[in-house]
Formats: C-alpha cells, sequence, structure tokens
C-alpha cells in the first residue's frame, strides 16, 4: 500500500496531469499509466489518497477510479457544466494528506 509521504512527492506531478486536459479521460489514462510504468508509482491508490485521505490497495484504487469515470460520463447529460475530474483550485494545498490525531493514514472501509 502506499505511503502518506510517496503520495506526497507526486501530488504536484498527478495534480497538472488531472489538469492539463481534464475532460480528456483517454489522455489521462495514458499519462497515468506512463508514470506507473517509469516510476513503478501506484498511480490510482496515490490519487485516491491524495484527493480523499484513504488508503487503499492499487487494484482496488484502479476499479474505484474506472467507476468514477464511468459515473462521471452516464451523468455528462445531466444540464450543468461538466466537473474535470482533478483536484479542486480552491483546495489548500496538502488536505487530503493529512494525517489523522495518532498520525495514522485513514483507512478504506466499506459500508453495507
Amino acid at each position: 500500500m502506499i505511503t502518506l509521504e510517496e503520495a506526497a512527492r507526486y501530488r504536484e506531478e498527478l495534480a497538472e496531469i488531472l489538469r492539463e486536459d481534464a475532460h480528456n479521460e483517454e489522455r489521462i489514462l495514458r499519462r497515468l499509466d506512463q508514470i506507473r510504468t517509469q516510476s513503478g508509482l501506484q498511480v490510482y491508490a496515490a490519487l485516491l489518497l491524495i484527493l480523499t485521505g484513504l488508503a487503499i490497495e492499487e487494484s482496488e484504487a484502479r476499479r474505484h477510479w474506472e467507476e468514477i469515470l464511468k459515473h462521471r460520463r452516464a451523468h455528462g447529460a445531466v444540464e450543468r457544466p461538466p466537473v474535470p475530474v482533478g483536484l479542486a483550485e480552491g483546495d489548500p494545498p496538502g488536505e487530503a494528506l493529512s494525517a489523522g490525531p495518532d498520525g495514522a493514514v485513514p483507512r478504506h472501509r466499506r459500508f453495507p
């Protein structure tokens, strides 16, 4: 499982990928796979840790990311401007990377 420190090292690079062409899912996926191949980084686990603060295994994080994209496509027909997949510009830097009071990173839990 990815650590908070490892995800933090790639935060800006991942955020830039999401901002580059926020509506081009294929390009985002290609760039994420390129980083994964070149660096060995668990990119989907890193993204979800950065965006949500949840530490998730890479394979499960990839499934969640695909569901996020699927949901986004399914609701794209709603009459409102599309929201790009990525970091909100108003988010304070490092906010989602904060560990809990005991220093632990929040763990992923499934709810019934």
